[in-house]
C-alpha cells in the first residue's frame, strides 16, 4: 500500500490484516499504529511528525524506515526478523536493538544516543552512528562490517581490530588521540579529520582510495604504498613532508595548513589532479615550502597558480631553484626589527618580502654587487614575515619578527 507525499493526518490500517508493505512517508501523521498488521515486512514512514509507532508483534517486519520524525521512543522487542532500521533524524535517548539478532543495516544518527549496544548484532553490514552524544561504540562482534560511520560524537577511542571486513571507516570530529587500522587491510576510505590524532600508520591499508585526516596534529605521512589514492586531504596537520610520487591516480589534494618544507607531486600525471573545483588543490599556508616539485612547470604555472602561497614556486627539479649553499653565510640582522632590517654578506639580485599568508609586502631590487643591504621595514605592522633573497635564479628563504 502507498499514500506518500499526501497531506494525510491519521491513517487507519486496522482492518487491511493482510498488508505486507506500507509506505506512508511525507505526511503530517502525528502517530501509527501497524500492532494489527501480522504480514507486514516493509513499513516506510519517514518525513513525518510521529512520536510513537507501535509495531507488529508477531516479529516478521524486515524493513523498518522512520527517519525524519520526531520519535522520542522505539519499541524492538518484538522485531527479531528486522534487517534494516533507519531511525536517523529522531529525539532517541536510547535505542534497543538486542533482540534483532539478524540486522544487517542500521542507521540511528542524528539522535541523541548516549550509548548503544550492538553486541548481539554480529550479522551488521552497514552501521551508521553520527551525531550523538556517544562515548563509546563496541562493534567487536560486529565480523562482517564493511561500513562503519560514527562521526561527531565524544569518542575517546575506537577498536576496529575485530573487523577485519571493514572497507568504510568514519569516525570524523571526535576526541581521539590514536587509531590502530593494522588489521584493516580491505579499507578502501578512511576519513577521521577534526581529532587528535598525532600518528597515523597506514603501512597495512594498501586498498585506500578516499584518505581524509585534516584538522589533526599528525607529524609524518607515508602514502608511498596506496598507489589507488585518489583523495587525500590532510590539511591543518602539522606535516613537514610529503611525498605523493607514487600515487599516480591521485586526484584531489588538499594539504593546506602544514608546515612543509617539500612537497613532491611528480608522479607522471598532474593532468589528473583536479582544478575545477575552487578548493582542489590546495598548497596554501606553507609558509616554509619555497618549492613543489612537479610533472611540468608550465602546466602547474597555468592551472594551479592560485593554489599555492606567493612564496612558493613550481618547478621540475627543486634542487636548481633552491640553493641554500649560495647564501649559506649571508647573515640577517637584528631579527626580531623595529624596522631596518640589514643583510649581510650577500650578493643579491633582489629582496621580495611576503606576509605568512603568502601575501606581496615589498620587493627590493639591487643592482650593485655589493655585499651588504639594508632594508627599510618599517611601513609593516609587527608580526612574523617570509624574506626570500634572490640571486641567479636561486633563491633562499628566511623568517623574521617585526616589532
Amino acid at each position: 500500500m502507498q499514500c506518500y507525499n499526501n497531506s494525510l493526518n491519521n491513517l487507519n490500517v486496522t482492518k487491511n490484516v493482510s498488508l505486507n508493505y506500507l509506505d506512508c512517508s511525507g505526511n503530517n501523521l502525528k502517530s501509527l499504529d501497524v500492532s494489527a498488521n501480522n504480514e507486514l515486512k516493509t513499513l516506510q514512514c519517514v518525513l513525518n511528525q510521529i512520536t510513537n509507532i507501535t509495531l507488529p508483534q508477531n516479529g516478521i517486519l524486515e524493513e523498518l524506515l522512520c527517519h525524519r520524525n520526531l520519535l522520542n521512543t522505539l519499541d524492538l522487542s518484538k522485531s527479531a526478523k528486522l534487517l534494516n532500521l533507519s531511525c536517523y533524524t529522531n529525539n532517541l535517548s536510547s535505542l534497543d536493538v538486542s533482540t534483532a539478532t539478524l540486522l544487517k543495516r542500521l542507521d540511528c544518527s542524528k539522535n541523541q544516543l548516549t550509548a548503544i549496544n550492538i553486541s548481539n548484532n554480529t550479522q551488521l553490514d552497514y552501521v551508521v552512528l553520527g551525531n550523538n552524544t556517544l562515548k563509546s561504540i563496541d562493534v567487536s562482534g560486529c565480523k562482517m562490517l564493511t561500513y562503519l560511520s560514527c562521526p561527531t560524537n565524544e569518542l575517546v577511542s575506537l577498536d576496529v581490530s575485530q573487523n577485519l571486513m571493514l572497507k568504510n571507516l568514519s569516525f570524523s570530529s571526535n576526541l581521539l588521540t590514536s587509531i590502530n587500522i593494522s588489521k584493516n587491510d580491505k579499507l578502501e576510505t578512511l576519513q577521521c579529520n577534526l581529532n587528535k590524532l598525532s600518528v597515523l600508520d597506514i603501512q597495512n591499508n594498501r586498498a585506500l582510495i578516499n584518505l581524509i585526516i585534516s584538522s589533526n596534529q599528525i607529524t609524518a605521512l607515508d602514502v608511498s604504498k596506496q598507489l589507488n589514492l585518489n583523495r587525500l586531504e590532510c590539511g591543518d596537520n602539522l606535516l613537514t613532508s610529503l611525498d605523493l610520487s607514487q600515487n599516480k591516480i591521485l586526484e584531489f589534494l588538499k594539504c593546506e595548513n602544514n608546515k612543509l618544507t617539500t612537497l613532491n607531486l611528480k608522479n607522471t600525471n598532474n593532468a589528473k589532479i583536479s582544478y575545477s573545483f575552487s578548493n582542489y588543490p590546495n598548497f596554501k599556508n606553507n609558509p616554509d615550502l619555497s618549492c613543489i616539485l612537479v610533472d611540468n612547470q608550465s602546466y602547474s604555472d597555468a592551472n594551479w597558480n592560485t593554489k599555492k602561497d606567493q612564496t612558493s614556486n613550481y618547478s621540475e627539479n627543486c634542487s636548481l631553484g633552491t640553493d641554500n649553499s649560495v647564501f649559506q653565510k649571508t647573515v640577517l640582522y637584528p631579527n626580531p626589527t623595529r624596522g631596518l632590517l640589514t643583510i649581510k654578506n650577500g650578493i643579491l639580485d633582489k629582496v621580495i618580502v611576503y606576509n605568512v599568508l603568502g601575501q606581496l609586502q615589498k620587493t627590493f631590487v639591487f643592482l650593485n654587487n655589493t655585499e651588504d643591504h639594508t632594508i627599510d621595514l618599517s611601513e609593516l605592522t609587527k608580526g612574523a614575515y617570509i624574506v626570500v633573497l634572490e640571486k641567479d635564479n636561486k633563491t633562499a628563504r628566511r623568517k623574521i619578527i617585526i616589532h
